[in-house]
């Protein structure tokens, strides 16, 4: 098998890294986990978006994330 790039992982952070680098127009991108998407961590997470954080990048960061996450709504309610 050949790929340009393989990402290991497929939750939610290798899943969007792999999405990301095939938008940018990298050639063959492989998506490799262990089980099954979301197995890990990602599949086990309380969904929570937390704006709380020490530091000020990752307070901005999360704002940001916050934004994002109000505009896609609440699950079910489409």
């Amino acid at each position: 098998m050949h790929a340009d790039v393989v990402v290991v992982g497929a939750g939610v952070v290798g899943a969007s890294v792999a999405f990301h680098l095939r938008r940018l127009g990298v050639g063959d991108v492989v998506l490799a986990e262990r089980r099954a998407p979301a197995s890990g961590a990602t599949g086990r997470s309380g969904a929570l978006v937390r704006t709380h954080y020490t530091n000020e990048p990752e307070a901005a960061l999360a704002i940001a994330a916050l934004a994002v996450v109000r505009r896609m709504g609440r699950p079910g309610r489409r």
